[in-house]
C-alpha cells in the first residue's frame, strides 16, 4: 500500500481524507472519554455543550465583535512595543550610559522563564 511506503508522496485526495478522518478520529475519542465519564465535565465537557454554548457564545455575546476587540488591542500593543522599543534600541546602541541605565532592567526581565510565566498565570487564573 503506498501510505506505508517511506518518504513518498501522498495524493490530495488521500491526504484530505486522512485530514477528515483525524479529526474525526479525534472528536470520535471526545465522545467516548465524556460519554462513559473517564474525565470530569469540568475538565473534558461534553462534545454537545460546547456546540450549544458556542452558540450561545455568538448569538447572546457577540463572540465575534470581542474576537475582533481582542484583536485590535494586540494589535495596538504590539505597535506600541514596536514604537518604544525600536527607537530605544537605536538609542541605546548609540550611547552607553542609556544602554548603561536600561540594560539592568532588561536583563532581569530576560531571565524570566517561560514556566515561571506560565506558573503565575495559572495561580491568577485560579485566584480570579
Amino acid at each position: 500500500m503506498e501510505l506505508f511506503k517511506i518518504r513518498s508522496e501522498v495524493s490530495p485526495r488521500t491526504r484530505i481524507a486522512l485530514a477528515f478522518l483525524s479529526w474525526g478520529l479525534l472528536v470520535f475519542i471526545w465522545f467516548v472519554i465524556t460519554h462513559w465519564e473517564l474525565a470530569p465535565p469540568f475538565s473534558l465537557p461534553h462534545p454537545e455543550g460546547v456546540v450549544q454554548a458556542f452558540a450561545r457564545l455568538w448569538t447572546d455575546y457577540n463572540l465575534l465583535g470581542n474576537v475582533f476587540q481582542s484583536w485590535w488591542r494586540i494589535g495596538q500593543a504590539f505597535l506600541w512595543c514596536a514604537v518604544i522599543a525600536i527607537p530605544l534600541g537605536l538609542l541605546m546602541a548609540s550611547f552607553g550610559w542609556l544602554h548603561d541605565f536600561v540594560n539592568p532592567v532588561a536583563s532581569a526581565m530576560r531571565l524570566i522563564r517561560r514556566s515561571s510565566r506560565y506558573i503565575s498565570s495559572a495561580i491568577l487564573k485560579i485566584l480570579l
